[in-house]
């Protein structure tokens, strides 16, 4: 949708995920360094997308999904000159196997929320199957508390699923007017 729209898009996946090279970085129960770990290779894809001639390295945004949410929030703590925004499609890391996990989420997004200079828009549902609408406010809260820009908007339920809006075609119509505005902004 974005490359339809004249945008250059890099699609990367973390080391290790889904058929990339490299070995998964894992940080165990610890998910500030775990999206901080992540963010390292966001931080090199901008710095290789900014040198190259179709891209204006003045207007960066960087856009993730689930934990790629995260990873994207976490690079808003180092984010290069020239990225100006931050859009968050569900995200989050959900570790169910560690003790407090939701507990150590809010702690990094509370942290990643007084770190970052960046805008951000956060897209959450409310029949999202990772995330409870609950523990999204706190998430949110958490961010904010520390006067970070974001725009938070619920789109309420979608199809079974809220986590999939972003890869569903459907969901275009639904997330691209929010995504347009806060583009248009930046």
């Amino acid at each position: 949708e974005f490359v339809r729209r004249g945008y250059a898009v890099v699609a990367p996946n973390r080391e290790g995920f889904a058929g990339s090279g490299g070995t998964y970085v894992q940080e165990g129960c610890d998910v500030e360094r775990n999206g901080m770990a992540q963010a390292r290779d966001v931080s090199a894809t901008v710095d290789y997308m900014a040198k190259q001639p179709y891209v204006d390295a003045n207007r960066i945004v960087v856009a993730g999904t689930s934990h790629g949410g995260l990873v994207s929030l976490a690079y808003g703590t180092v984010a290069a000159k020239g990225v100006k925004g931050i859009i968050n499609f569900s995200g989050g890391l959900r570790q169910d196997l560690c003790d407090g996990w939701q507990k150590n989420l809010v702690s990094a997004f509370d942290t990643y929320g007084e770190k970052t200079q960046v805008p951000s828009l956060w897209m959450y549902g409310d029949n999202d199957s990772v995330w409870s609408p609950a523990l999204v406010e706190r998430l949110r809260e958490a961010y904010v508390s520390h006067g970070a820009s974001t725009l938070f908007v619920d789109y309420g339920n979608y199809k079974d699923d809220a986590h999939r809006l972003i890869v569903d075609r459907d969901g275009v119509p639904i997330w691209w007017p929010s995504v347009n505005a806060f583009l248009s902004e930046l």
